[in-house]
């Protein structure tokens, strides 16, 4: 598909292979794929922006040896995978994250990651569009994965900084949301005021999710209750 469509580059939201990433001949698989059934005919390749899914969690450092990428944190001393770039000049910011922190009780990386959440907002609120991407959904589709992950302290900061989407995986669904915000103060999680599960539409500004695919799996069967 990448060789048909030529996309500027492809944003791959985890879980790059089977078991914990630490599998040399599953790697080697895969790179080998990528390397030949992505090239097109005329010997192009495609930049990748590879973001740290739960199929990685055996070596937190495995992207960042085998793509690059790490900590923009000049403070950490290991590289475990959340940063951002702009594509266009400030035409699109991109920010990649690791859901997985908080999950595999990385609480201090964790509390890191989002102080420099936070700085990262102050500096792409200047560009024209804003992208964050991670793997762990917010909100999950699928009765497959538990609510335990939820994340939603997240959904109020992409709302607050602006960001038009969020890119999700895991869960092996199909998603598009509304753009959404978290409820505000007066609807009262009450669904008659238009809020539901924490959620409300709001098409000026809110933020688009769209997920909760991944590339290869089967998908699962999608809960008929989610919004």
């Amino acid at each position: 598909m990448v060789p048909e469509v030529r996309p500027l580059f492809v944003l791959f939201t985890g879980d790059f292979t089977s078991g914990d990433g630490t599998s040399a001949s599953r790697w080697q698989k895969w790179l080998d794929d990528w390397s030949t059934l992505t090239m097109t005919y005329d010997g192009r390749m495609f930049p990748l922006l590879p973001v740290h899914g739960n199929h990685e969690n055996g070596d937190f450092e495995v992207l960042f040896k085998l793509f690059g990428v790490g900590n923009q944190d000049p403070l950490q001393d290991r590289n475990y995978t959340f940063y951002a770039c702009s594509v266009g000049g400030d035409l699109l910011r991109i920010v990649v994250l690791n859901s997985c922190l908080v999950i595999e009780n990385r609480a201090g990386v964790a509390i890191k990651q989002t102080e420099w959440l936070e700085e990262e907002f102050a500096v792409g609120r200047d560009h024209v569009f804003r992208i964050a991407a991670w793997h762990k959904a917010i909100r999950r589709h699928t009765r497959k994965k538990p609510e335990k992950y939820c994340l939603d302290t997240r959904g109020k900061l992409f709302y607050r900084f602006g960001f038009d989407i969020g890119c999700e995986a895991d869960s092996h669904v199909r998603k598009i949301t509304y753009p959404i915000r978290p409820c505000s103060s007066d609807a009262g999680g009450n669904s008659d005021n238009g809020c539901f599960q924490g959620y409300e539409r709001f098409d000026s500004n809110g933020t688009m999710y769209i997920g909760e695919g991944a590339w290869g799996p089967r998908t699962r069967p999608v809960d008929d209750d989610k919004p």
